[in-house]
């Protein structure tokens, strides 16, 4: 394993730590501002870095829970206890989906069951969320372009959009 691997796994589990913490303070102690900016750096983190090492599943199961948790810190949709629920759900999940990225595995049908189960779940809690619709994982579509500076160095160019 690379070593800038090692640094991203390290980090990963950092960020699933100050999520975990985050979640439980708030189930204890009800919810405030600072434990939801904790829970939302800590997945945009983990889809950023993620990006970087081109793990797509991540990065799309990271971008709606970021996404989910972006409208929760502008208190357009008020965290409910079985909100913090699905978010540890989310962090159990996008553990199992960053060491399967990291082992260079793929994702196996029970996982990719989860993963989209997951994705229902908190596409539902967005505003204005058709409930009725099943999204599918490809509703996130990521977009990568390999590129090369004038200089010969590898340049990356990542979009995502939902």
């Amino acid at each position: 394993m690379n070593e800038e691997l090692e640094l991203f796994l390290e980090d990963s589990e950092e960020q699933l730590t100050y999520m975990e913490n985050a979640l439980v303070s708030m189930q204890e102690d009800g919810v405030n501002e600072e434990d939801i900016g904790a829970l939302f750096r800590a997945m945009h983190t983990i889809k950023g870095t993620a990006g970087m090492f081109g793990f797509d599943d991540v990065v799309s199961f990271s971008h709606v829970a970021e996404s989910l948790l972006s409208e929760v810190r502008s208190e357009t949709v008020v965290l409910t206890e079985d909100m913090l629920s699905l978010f540890l759900l989310c962090k159990d999940h996008a553990q199992n989906l960053i060491e399967v990225a990291s082992q260079n595995e793929e994702v196996d049908d029970a996982l990719r069951a989860t993963n989209d189960n997951l994705l229902t779940e908190l596409l539902a809690l967005m505003p204005g969320a058709d409930t009725d619709a099943k999204p599918a994982q490809k509703d996130v579509r990521i977009e990568k372009e390999e590129m090369q500076s004038s200089d010969g160095e590898d340049l990356w160019h990542i979009a995502l959009s939902p």
